[in-house]
């Protein structure tokens, strides 16, 4: 595993977030030539987004493919999130220690905030295009959560 470590640069100075451990790393490598590679750190996704993404997304077309019996089989969740990764973020080859390519299907992981949405507006919009399958936008998600909300509430009452 590659060591990596993170700070923030400002005045053009870098301070590390924990100066030992990198010390420390930088002394495993003595004697050594080495690649330093300073990059932004990405927004990761909240928990949110990933629970609409499989909660609400994923889940919908996990049920129209059911319902519609799309594959002649019983679809998962992992199979939807596999078929969208391919059809909306590609593939890339890479190759073998013998040399023989095998694509492989792009990962969801290391998007942004910004990539993630991208890819699911990309998804609801073929979904409505293509499958006339309306996936509730995370608002509409939300207005529903607090109907709900406000039923279970008055009926307690």
């Amino acid at each position: 595993m590659k060591p990596k470590h993170t700070g923030t640069v400002k005045n053009g100075k870098l301070k590390l977030d924990n100066r030992e451990f990198f010390v420390w790393d930088v002394q495993n490598f003595d004697g050594k030539d080495v690649e330093l590679i300073i990059k932004g750190v990405r927004n990761t996704r909240s928990n949110r987004m990933n629970r609409y993404y499989w909660g609400v997304i994923i889940d919908t077309l996990v049920n129209y493919f059911n319902q519609e019996k799309t594959f002649g089989e019983v679809v998962s969740r992992e199979d939807v999130h596999d078929l969208m990764k391919c059809k909306f973020l590609g593939m890339h080859r890479v190759f073998l220690p013998d040399g023989q390519p095998v694509d492989v299907v792009n990962s969801s992981r290391n998007l942004s905030n910004g990539e993630f949405i991208q890819y699911f507006e990309e998804i609801i919009r073929w979904a409505d295009q293509h499958l006339s399958v309306h996936i509730p936008l995370p608002d509409e998600v939300r207005k529903t959560e607090k109907s709900v909300n406000n039923i279970c509430i008055n009926s307690k009452e």
